[in-house]
């Protein structure tokens, strides 16, 4: 299935512009599932910019030949799809979380019959941080990497407050505003629950309860998972990029380290009252973790970090140019 195909398809048959007066100018980003598109709206006096995912919700092929199983899965996908703008909706007055703007479902047909449904959300404009981490632009000072540990950690928090799992935490899928203000996004295999049983998430970011439910362990696990995800990323930042143990091994035999329970090292360019936020924050154990997100944000606030500029150099960023790994969410996997 070429999904970019599926959608040019789509499109052709959504008649523009989308909500009165938004206009498709270039797409941006495209995942295993979605695709993401700079849409513009002229106002009398201004130019608005938006992003725009567009998500195909197609039919289960081996359930071709029983129309009545394949309008059902069609109608479980679109209710699972739209979860996700039913959690950014909660989420759209926090101000680390990527703003929410509208959404829309439509249907698209084949010769006459039913093909499926299209899924539009609209949301702000923003720069992937996972981008300026490659392409060297991030400034991985500790005190930039505090406060977006802190922000970011605050958009977590607020999901958390109304029960919500993200599953998915990691740079990717963080972003960063004009202001240089840091969000958390992508929600598109985030669930509304306490606890879970499902596989979900991005290999070596994943907490070691979610990682057993990949080998069949029927454990649950529950939002410390997304703790133990945003330490990793916190370490990364300061271990000149890499996981635990991936200065001396290969990535996969790092990640088994981990999961196997190893003590990690601090990371090589934190400080000692950071480098132990971040290891309390990975622990293997989720007793020796934090065990909220609020724990951890008492102990970011008391490390006192100045604000310093998102960027070496102090440059800004293009936002046309902003790739949407970060909407479309392409490493990421969930059994649900």
């Amino acid at each position: 299935m070429n999904i970019d195909k599926i959608i040019e398809e789509v499109l052709q048959q959504i008649p523009q512009p989308l909500w009165e007066n938004w206009y498709i100018k270039e797409k941006i980003g495209s995942g295993s599932f979605s695709a993401v598109y700079r849409v513009e709206a002229v106002r009398a006096k201004r130019v608005d910019s938006a992003a725009l995912k567009v998500e195909p919700i197609l039919p289960d092929e081996r359930l071709a030949s029983n129309a009545e199983r394949s309008l059902s899965y069609l109608k479980q996908k679109r209710a699972d799809i739209e979860e996700e703008s039913t959690i950014m909706y909660k989420l759209k007055d926090c101000p680390n979380v990527v703003g929410y703007e509208d959404e829309d479902v439509k249907e698209f047909h084949r010769d006459g019959k039913l093909a499926g449904y299209i899924f539009l959300i609209r949301m702000e404009l923003l720069q992937n941080v996972y981008d300026l981490m490659n392409s060297q632009q991030l400034n991985t000072d500790e005190a930039n990497i505090i406060r977006l540990g802190k922000e970011i950690g605050s958009g977590l928090k607020a999901a958390h407050d109304i029960g919500v799992i993200h599953r998915d935490v990691k740079p990717s899928n963080f972003f960063i505003s004009k202001s240089g203000t840091y969000k958390l996004g992508d929600f598109n295999i985030a669930k509304q629950t306490s606890y879970t049983r499902s596989f979900a998430g991005t290999e070596g970011y994943i907490a070691p309860e979610v990682y057993r439910a990949k080998s069949g362990n029927m454990s649950s696990y529950s939002a410390q998972a997304d703790i133990y995800s945003l330490g990793i990323c916190l370490y990364q930042f300061m271990n000149n990029g890499l996981f635990p143990f991936e200065d001396t091994v290969l990535t996969e035999e790092a990640i088994d380290k981990r999961m196997d329970g190893e003590e990690l090292p601090p990371p090589s360019n934190a400080s000692e009252p950071f480098a132990n936020v971040i290891l309390r924050a990975c622990a293997f154990d989720p007793k020796d973790r934090y065990s909220n997100m609020s724990e951890m944000l008492d102990d970011i606030d008391k490390l006192n970090a100045p604000k310093v500029d998102a960027y070496v150099g102090g440059a800004g960023f293009d936002v046309p140019k902003s790739t949407a790994t970060v909407y479309a969410g392409n490493t990421s996997y969930s059994s649900q």
